[in-house]
């Protein structure tokens, strides 16, 4: 039998002085909300580029709010 739901996710990024990117996640299942953080760190030598550290800081918010 295939059984399908849908989550509702809100997915909040910022930089911080410091240039690291993070990530607060919110997955609401309807009975209840899941909720995880991640950060992503430029390297020193890497250009600072808007945006760059958007995808890994969300995976690693996901990643948690899941409990992985």
């Amino acid at each position: 039998m295939s059984h399908t739901t849908e989550r509702k996710v809100r997915l909040h990024l910022f930089e911080d002085d410091d240039g690291a990117t993070k990530a607060h996640v919110v997955v609401d299942t309807g009975t209840t909300a899941l909720t995880g953080r991640g950060t992503a760190h430029h390297q020193a030598a890497d250009a600072r580029v808007p945006d760059t550290g958007d995808e890994p800081a969300a995976g690693r918010g996901l990643r948690k709010s899941l409990g992985n």
